[in-house]
């Protein structure tokens, strides 16, 4: 119970300019009434000025101000205050706690490197999805169909709330689940893989997923975009894996020290590395939903 009481208290802060201030000058009175645990309590009262746009920033930043999120697309709130421009492509993301509204060098990296590969008519794949910022995206930029997992429930409500405040719902399709599910639906027949797939978590859990058979989630002549990539050395192990799954690494960009990896699975059935396997693995652990017929 208390850790909604923490959101509550923050999305106040957020929204009540007056309630912000009081809570950073006097945090006693400013959690009087909620519910929280000791750790809790300490942690919001250490909290300063700095301390709290960096606490927030990554979450909900667009709510304080219109984000620029790689060229002509506009982060903001669904208030009809917060406009974007004539020229801009605006992306509404409503009040949820889920990674990804374009403030982080990972995900405007990967927007942009979406902008460069997603041709209209496109199938997209979108692992990670957090706030469902790159799927929306993705059919702003004309995709036909966008399948965006996650395998956090809050994730998942948040993407499928703001699929809906973006009226691309028809196209975005959010599931609770990761990548067996996409493996799952090519073994089953519904899909051979997407034209362009987007991974946006961490290093260590590409190379995992490059072992258990992201390769076959691309089509032949598909594009893979991974990021939150952030050293020197993560870039070379991740670009091995992928060479190892018999992807071919085509492009590298860096932002505010953090990588992106753009790779391509080539036309041909074979890549000539000896280690990539024939055919898509058999999913070990059952999706968490059905696969459903792709749009």
């Amino acid at each position: 119970m208390s850790a909604i009481d923490v959101q509550r208290i923050m999305f106040r802060a957020i929204d009540d300019p007056g309630y912000r201030r009081h809570l950073l000058a006097d945090p006693d009175r400013a959690l009087s009434g909620y519910q929280l645990a000791a750790d809790e309590q300490a942690n919001l009262k250490a909290l300063t000025p700095d301390l709290f746009y960096r606490v927030v920033g990554g979450y909900v930043a667009h709510r304080l101000v219109p984000l620029r999120f790689g060229g002509r697309f506009v982060v903001r709130p669904p208030s009809p205050q917060c406009a974007a421009g004539p020229d801009d492509v605006p992306i509404i993301l409503g009040p949820h706690w889920a990674f990804g509204n374009g403030s982080h060098a990972t995900t405007e990296s990967l927007r942009i490197a979406l902008g460069e590969c997603v041709r209209p008519g496109d199938a997209i794949l979108d692992i990670g999805t957090g706030a469902g910022i790159l799927a929306i995206a993705a059919a702003r930029l004309g995709a036909a169909s966008v399948l965006a997992v996650d395998n956090d429930a809050e994730a998942v409500d948040a993407a499928r709330q703001n699929a809906l405040l973006n009226g691309v719902a028809a196209v975005v399709r959010v599931e609770s689940a990761s990548l067996e599910y996409a493996l799952q639906m090519i073994t089953d027949g519904l899909t051979a893989g997407w034209d362009v797939v987007a991974v946006n978590i961490n290093a260590t859990v590409t190379l995992n997923m490059l072992k258990g058979g992201l390769r076959w989630t691309v089509r032949p002549g598909g594009t893979l975009i991974v990021s939150a990539i952030k050293s020197a050395e993560e870039v070379t192990a991740v670009d091995e894996g992928l060479r190892s799954a018999g992807l071919h690494v085509v492009d590298h960009r860096s932002k505010n020290g953090w990588l992106t990896v753009i790779a391509r699975r080539e036309e041909e059935a074979h890549v000539g590395n000896a280690d990539a396997p024939d055919s898509p693995p058999s999913s070990a652990s059952s999706p968490r939903s059905s696969p459903g017929p792709i749009r």
